[in-house]
């Protein structure tokens, strides 16, 4: 613990242990495994996939899983980013912001030279 000039104790991030938070190993502890950035990002592509078969399968509002996928692709890119740029020491690549950034710029290239869509006609036309 830190003294500050008062001599009061002040906790900050570099006095607490990381081994000691209440939270660091409730992913084994609950489930017996740490699933990780890579884990991490399938479990979230899987909740997507799952949306896309009930939007294709069911009668379920489309404007209700339009929303949930919505929804679930913003964890799905806050950890592809941190599989990206966090240190190889936690099972990530370390990229810099700008390689990072080059990599899913060509991604998105390569997609849309693969999956082109072209415009089809209107039911009502």
């Amino acid at each position: 613990m830190k003294r500050t000039a008062d001599g009061a104790g002040k906790e900050n991030a570099e006095t607490i242990r990381p081994d000691l938070h209440p939270l660091s190993k409730v992913p084994e502890a609950q489930f017996g495994f740490r699933a990780g950035y890579e884990g991490g990002a399938l479990i979230y592509a899987g909740a997507i996939a799952l949306v896309a078969m009930a939007y294709f399968f069911t009668k379920a509002s489309h404007t209700y899983l339009l929303w949930t996928a919505f929804i679930l692709t913003l964890p799905l890119g806050a950890t592809l980013g941190d599989l990206l740029t966090k240190p190889t020491a936690n099972s990530a690549l370390n990229l810099s912001r700008y390689m990072s950034s080059a990599a899913i710029a060509v991604f998105m290239v390569i997609y849309i030279l693969l999956f082109n869509q072209r415009a089809g006609e209107h039911p009502g036309a």
